[in-house]
């Protein structure tokens, strides 16, 4: 069923200010070098068969993929040149660009940018680390490419060394990006807990409430 989008391809990225040959990811160097040559695959017929005949691309002959303009390995990273996007989304991109016939047109965006971009037409897919959600669904077509698992990190010198409940978070001060679904999380979990009597869960939902934010992702 088309929607606003022919191919949404929808899942935060994790943000770096990584650049240039070597990039540090979890604290160690990665080499740039083995990701400079494209991975091609061949067109596929049948994937070519179900373009809907006289279908608008946004560039014409062109798969315009909007992904993040953030370096955030293994997701995306600019190569050594600052103009070129390597990475996972990147190579993703490239091969249904490959796989339809058509030619890949890769647009580094915000995280602000997409929705917009694909409901108009601007962009023919996002594939930029987006969380399917009920609402989500409402508006795009999504195509799940990988498992999408959240969770909390600390300081390694912090005293916390388990999140396991709700009751855990009570009293924290949580970063979570700005309109995200980690963000919502943590806001209808709060909502839950409120009037239920116990003390530590109410306080922990109005600190979910003034967690600071992150205008960041997902």
């Amino acid at each position: 069923m088309q929607k606003k989008s022919l191919i949404a391809l929808l899942l935060l990225s994790l943000s770096s200010a990584a650049l240039a040959e070597d990039v540090a990811v979890n604290g160690q160097q990665v080499s740039l070098a083995a990701n400079k040559t494209p991975i091609n695959t061949p067109a596929n017929p049948a994937a070519v068969a179900q373009i809907p005949a006289g279908h608008k691309f946004a560039v014409p002959g062109s798969f315009t993929v909007a992904v993040a303009a953030l370096n955030s390995p293994p997701l995306t990273v600019f190569s050594d040149d600052n103009k070129t996007l390597l990475g996972s989304e990147v190579d993703i991109a490239r091969l249904v660009a490959d796989s339809l016939g058509l030619k890949l047109n890769i647009v580094p965006t915000s995280w602000e940018d997409w929705p917009l971009g694909v409901a108009s037409g601007k962009y023919n897919a996002a594939i930029t680390n987006v969380t399917v959600t009920k609402d989500r669904k409402q508006l795009f077509d999504f195509a799940t490419y990988r498992k999408d698992s959240l969770g909390f990190y600390v300081k390694t010198s912090s005293p916390i060394t388990s999140l396991s409940k709700t009751e855990d978070i009570a009293g924290l001060h949580i970063i979570v990006g700005s309109g995200t679904n980690q963000e919502a999380i943590l806001l209808a979990e709060g909502g839950a807990h409120r009037g239920n009597g116990e003390e530590r869960q109410r306080a922990g939902a109005a600190n979910q409430h003034r967690a600071q934010r992150r205008d960041q992702k997902r």
